[in-house]
């Protein structure tokens, strides 16, 4: 009979040695993660539920420092979790102008989500205050950043449309107290010579951060049409004259040039417009007065003075 070579049997040995010694590792293990354990332990705070009508900045955010009882194997599996606590602030209450969520209520609420097998001993933080702000909402006018060059002979029809003409802010009230418009980003477009709508995002700027609108974009319509000119000669008028006082114009009309499209110059009449001098303008020394156009039809978009000034004669009766 061959004996079995030596080294066999210690190589076998040395596999039983190991089967034990695992074993007893493992009996120890279970062993003290049985035991209890008191550990201190930090939680992030994760605030949920906020009222509508109010506003959490973000300096409420933070952090809660504790000291719970548990055992080895609940202390094991926490470490693979993130360690956070949902705070109802709902739950707020307000003293001196102050928001604040007492001890015992978010105690409560941390008692509610930890593991049953999780017993908090202490907090090492009395009262959570909370910076809230009451919401109050205010509307304002859209402005338009426009940059607009036309093409030759080419005119706007009207101010540039704005939809929206106004944007509804909601935030705190000292901020919104500031805001008197939004303008939104610049529009720029050149040699223009047709109609144009386009989409616009407000500005909103940085500082904003705590101020909601009600909608981020607006629509910038423009009538864009090719004039025409036409020259009018109108009689000027003398405003404020005094009694027994005659005044002599010279020239005693002056001549306009009025652009609009075609259609509306053919229409266009002298007694559609008002040009005059004031007594009022005269002063000593100076032998003209300045004209002023006093009226003129809302459909034409541009009327010019061919001569602002006129000469006059003062006879006092």
């Amino acid at each position: 009979m061959t004996a079995q070579p030596k080294n066999g049997v210690d190589k076998r040995k040395m596999q039983i040695f190991l089967v034990f010694l695992f074993c007893s590792f493992l009996i120890w293990l279970i062993s003290k993660l049985s035991e209890t354990y008191t550990e201190r332990t930090t939680f992030e705070i994760v605030y949920v539920s906020v009222p509508d009508s109010l506003l959490l900045t973000s300096s409420s955010k933070g952090t809660l420092s504790t000291r719970i009882q548990t055992s080895g194997f609940q202390m094991l599996s926490s470490g693979f979790r993130s360690n956070q606590i949902a705070i109802d602030v709902s739950k707020f209450r307000q003293r001196g102008g102050r928001y604040y969520i007492s001890p015992a209520d978010y105690r409560r609420q941390m008692e509610q989500q930890l593991s049953g097998s999780i017993q908090l001993q202490d907090i090492d933080r009395d009262t959570l205050f909370l910076e809230l702000y009451e919401l109050v909402s205010r509307k304002v006018p859209v402005k338009p950043n426009l940059n607009i060059s036309l093409a030759q002979n080419y005119m706007m029809k009207g101010p540039v449309e704005v939809l929206p003409d106004s944007v509804l802010l909601r935030g705190p009230e000292n901020q919104l107290a500031a805001i008197m418009e939004v303008r939104t980003e610049l529009l720029e477009l050149n040699e223009l010579e047709q109609n144009f709508s386009r989409e616009i995002p407000l500005l909103i700027p940085e500082e904003w951060e705590s101020i909601n609108l009600d909608i981020s974009m607006v629509n910038l319509k423009g009538t864009v049409f090719r004039f025409s000119e036409k020259m009018i000669s109108i009689p000027v008028s003398v405003l404020n004259l005094p009694e027994n006082t005659e005044l002599k114009i010279f020239p005693n009309t002056v001549e306009i040039l009025c652009r609009a499209e075609l259609e509306t110059l053919k229409e266009l009449q002298p007694n559609q417009f008002s040009i005059a001098v004031d007594y009022k303008d005269m002063r000593e020394g100076i032998k003209t007065l300045p004209v002023k156009i006093e009226q003129q039809p809302a459909f034409v978009q541009s009327v010019q003075l061919m001569n602002d000034q006129v000469e006059f004669l003062l006879i006092r009766q």
